[in-house]
């Protein structure tokens, strides 16, 4: 089955992408330097999106 295989590693990639952004949430919302980590986030997003 060559077609489960690339799905399966894109789930698994998109999955870690989603827990690493919830937990930046996380961490920018308990810490008070909240704008340092949302421009890490704009930055992750321009470099991926």
């Amino acid at each position: 089955m060559p077609q489960l295989s690339p799905s399966m590693a894109f789930l698994m990639f998109a999955t870690i992408l989603l827990m690493t952004l919830v937990l930046l949430v996380k961490i920018s919302y308990s810490n008070p330097s909240l704008k340092s980590s949302l421009s890490l986030s704009k930055t992750f997003k321009k470099y991926y999106l």
